[in-house]
């Protein structure tokens, strides 16, 4: 010890007032990674088109998996495609077991699955894939397989016995996935302690029947929201109608919005209710207008509807408003002074169909049952659009080559699709438009699917150090 203190205590210690000398050597490593640094920020930031440092970049999907519910009896089929026209291979793993579905360009693949399944495409297949249901030759039907997605609204759904809804949560993913269910009624919101926190296990599926965790006289509306994990939701929906059971699926609203276009609505002898769903803690009034082939406009004696708090109010679409309705090819709009959900139900000829809000679209595409005849109907609400409609059959022969459709401002346009189409493809040339194809079918009924915006790439985060 005592060496130690000897040691230290005979350090020779610079003179005052005299400074360190700093070599050469010192100086250029503590400068040099510094300059290193800042030439690349420069580059980064003086390049045009390169991203600033952390902002996500666009690049292609190559690897996506969706949900598909659940096929109708006597219906097993899935409709697998890609509307780029890609070939490979995609996975179909279900309760029954795994299959796989041989992509061709252009062609529609036909794989049997009566479970609720989960589709994995990698490569250049992942982009731009769509999958439906569909029903069966005496009940016109369609469902979609969808992506997962953080929020899914479900508006005029049932829980009572003429009546009934179920919803589907498929889990594409390995781990446990948590939805939680809200489900909002004429009354308001309903205290169902039991939908919220619904886990489905991972690679699982699992339903909830409204009929018994909620159920009502009055039409619902449902938000699914995933809490933990990825979820696909879907809802059939069932009616009774003359003795005997209808069913279709109940398109999904992603997201409430202020705005709602509900295009293709059935022609014919039946019934039509309207509900909006309103989940602010304020009352909202909605107006309601008609779009059609040559304007937009209030029909007389049709007043706003009030909407109380958190709830879902229905109401029958009759006199002067269902008789425009029933003129032309168009469409229901609903304007509200906040954010909203609305669709339409419809039984028609004995059969149930559903039209729902969806986006706009810059190339939208749907897969649609061959047997029944389509018309395609699109709405350019603000300003006028144009869009180019390829067709395509089951086998890959183009039935329609890039055909122009223009609605005006404003107004609807529709095009009778060629018989035997099983694939459309719409690509907007001009302002944002909104599709539906409507399906109807003298035996079968009808039913309306929604064009969807195709997605063919995703947000990747820039990874940098300390970042």
């Amino acid at each position: 010890m005592t060496d130690q203190h000897a040691s230290h205590a005979h350090r020779a210690a610079p003179p005052r007032g005299r400074k360190p000398i700093l070599s050469p050597a010192l100086v250029l490593a503590v400068i040099a990674p510094l300059l290193a640094v800042g030439a690349l920020l420069l580059v980064s930031s003086s390049v045009p088109g390169t991203p600033a440092p952390g902002a996500p970049a666009q690049e292609s999907l190559d690897a996506v998996r969706i949900g598909c519910p659940a096929g109708v009896p006597r219906s097993p089929e899935l409709a697998i495609a890609n509307a780029a026209g890609a070939t490979g291979k995609v996975a179909v793993a279900g309760k029954g077991g795994k299959e796989s579905a041989n992509l061709a360009a252009d062609k529609v693949a036909s794989v049997e699955a009566k479970a609720a399944a989960v589709l994995t495409a990698d490569g250049k297949p992942a982009a731009a894939l769509l999958a439906s249901r569909f029903g069966t030759s005496k009940m016109v039907a369609a469902g979609e397989c969808l992506p997962p997605a953080p929020e899914r609204w479900f508006t005029g759904v049932g829980g009572g016995a003429g009546h009934r809804s179920t919803l589907e949560l498929v889990n594409p993913d390995a781990g446990p996935a948590i939805a939680d269910i809200t489900i909002y009624s004429s009354e308001g919101l309903l205290d169902v302690s039991s939908v919220r926190g619904v886990t489905v296990p991972g690679g699982g599926v699992t339903t909830v029947d409204l009929s018994e965790e909620a159920p009502s006289r009055t039409d619902l509306a449902v938000r699914v929201v995933t809490s933990r994990g990825r979820l696909s939701a879907s809802m059939l929906d069932e009616a009774e109608s003359g003795g005997s059971t209808t069913r279709d699926w109940l398109v999904g609203q992603p997201r409430a919005s202020r705005t709602a276009i509900l295009l293709g609505l059935p022609k014919g002898e039946g019934s039509r209710t309207l509900t909006i769903a309103n989940p602010n803690d304020d009352q909202v009034d909605a107006e309601l207008s008609v779009i059609t082939q040559k304007s937009t406009f209030k029909p007389v004696g049709v007043e706003p509807i009030e909407l109380p708090p958190e709830s879902a109010v229905t109401v029958p679409l009759t006199g002067a408003l269902l008789k425009e309705l029933s003129k032309a090819e168009g469409g229901l709009v609903v304007t509200a002074s906040q954010s909203v959900t609305a669709a339409v139900r419809s039984v028609v000829n004995g059969d149930l169909s559903h039209v729902a809000s969806v986006p706009s679209f810059e190339t939208g595409a749907a897969l649609v049952p061959a047997d029944s005849v389509g018309t395609l109907v699109l709405a350019a609400p603000e300003r006028a659009g144009s869009a180019t409609v390829t067709a395509l059959s089951a086998d890959g022969r183009k039935l329609l080559d890039n055909e122009r459709i223009a609605p005006s401002a404003r107004t609807t346009a529709k095009l009778t699709l060629p018989k035997k189409t099983v694939l459309v493809i719409v690509r907007s040339e001009q302002a944002p438009l909104f599709g539906t194809i409507r399906m109807f079918d003298d035996k079968a009924g009808g039913a309306v699917v929604h064009l969807r915006q195709l997605v063919d790439s995703s947000l990747v985060p820039q990874v940098a150090p300390g970042r």
